[in-house]
C-alpha cells in the first residue's frame, strides 16, 4: 500500500501538479495607471504557477506612504523611480527593476482632431482635469507640460484633479472635466474616448515617466514573490505590457 501511494504521488508531480500542492501567495500594490495591465498579468501568472496573487491599486503616494508605515505588500509597482529608490534607501527594500514607462495624452470632448492641442488655450473648453501633481507621477508630469507651454498659470483656475490617474480618467468621461491629461494605457482598454480627441503629448515636454517595480525585503524569502519579480521581466510579460500602451526598453 505504501508503495502504491508513493507512486500516485510521484505519477502527480510529474504532471505539474506540484505547483498547486506548494501554492504560495503574493501581495502586490499597484500604481493605478497600471491596474488594468496588472490585471491581465496576474491572470496569466496564476495559470502558469497556480501562485495566487492579490492587487491592491492605489496612487503611487498613497501606496508609498502605506508601504513606510508597515502595510504587508510583497512587491511595490510605482509610477516614477524616486519613491521606488527611496524605499530602497531606507532599507526596506533591495531589489528593484524599470518595468515600464508611460506615456501621457490629452483628451477633450467634441472637439475636432486637428484642434486638440490647440483646445487646451479655448477659454470655452471647460474644466480640465489631471491627477494630483503631489502624489500622481503622471499628474506631475502634465503640470510640466502646461509650464512648459507656459499655461499653467492661466488654466489654474480651471484645473480639478484626481487623486490618481484613474479617478482623473472618470472626470473626463463623466462629464466632470471636458479635457483631461490622462494615462495612455488608460485609453487602450477605454470604450468611453469616441467622442474625444486624443493628443500623443511629445516626450520632450515632460519627464520620462519611467516606472520601477522593487521587492520588498519582508518577502525576499517567499518563493512566489520572487517568481513573480522574475516573470515581469520575462519576455510574454513585456509583451503585455506593450499592447496596453507602455513603452518597455
Amino acid at each position: 500500500m505504501a508503495t502504491k501511494l508513493k507512486l500516485t504521488l510521484f505519477i502527480l508531480l510529474s504532471f505539474g501538479l506540484n505547483d498547486q500542492l506548494y501554492a504560495e501567495s503574493v501581495h502586490i500594490a499597484v500604481a493605478s495607471n497600471f491596474s488594468a495591465t496588472m490585471k491581465v498579468l496576474k491572470i496569466r501568472f496564476e495559470a502558469l504557477t497556480g501562485h495566487k496573487v492579490t492587487v491592491s491599486s492605489a496612487s503611487t503616494g498613497k501606496l508609498f506612504a502605506q508601504i513606510v508605515h508597515g502595510a504587508p505588500y510583497d512587491i511595490f509597482f510605482s509610477a516614477d523611480v524616486a519613491r521606488a529608490d527611496l524605499l530602497v534607501k531606507k532599507g526596506l527594500a533591495e531589489r528593484s527593476s524599470v518595468y515600464a514607462q508611460g506615456q501621457l495624452i490629452y483628451v477633450a470632448k467634441n472637439i475636432e482632431q486637428k484642434n486638440c492641442r490647440a483646445s487646451l488655450r479655448m477659454k470655452s473648453n471647460g474644466r480640465l482635469a489631471l491627477s494630483n501633481p503631489k502624489t500622481a507621477p503622471y499628474g506631475f508630469a502634465a503640470r510640466e507640460v502646461l509650464i512648459s507651454l507656459g499655461l499653467w498659470d492661466g488654466l489654474r483656475a480651471r484645473i480639478v484633479m484626481g487623486e490618481n490617474v484613474l479617478q482623473t480618467y472618470q472626470f473626463v468621461v463623466t462629464g466632470s472635466a471636458q479635457a483631461g491629461f490622462i494615462a495612455k494605457s488608460t485609453t487602450v482598454v477605454s470604450k468611453e474616448l469616441a467622442d474625444y480627441c486624443q493628443w500623443n503629448v511629445p516626450e520632450n515636454l515632460y519627464q520620462p515617466v519611467r516606472q520601477k517595480m522593487v521587492l520588498l525585503n519582508r518577502s525576499e524569502k517567499n518563493t512566489a514573490v520572487r517568481e513573480f519579480f522574475r516573470y515581469i521581466n520575462s519576455e510574454m510579460a513585456k509583451t503585455i505590457i506593450k499592447e496596453n500602451g507602455y513603452i518597455v526598453k
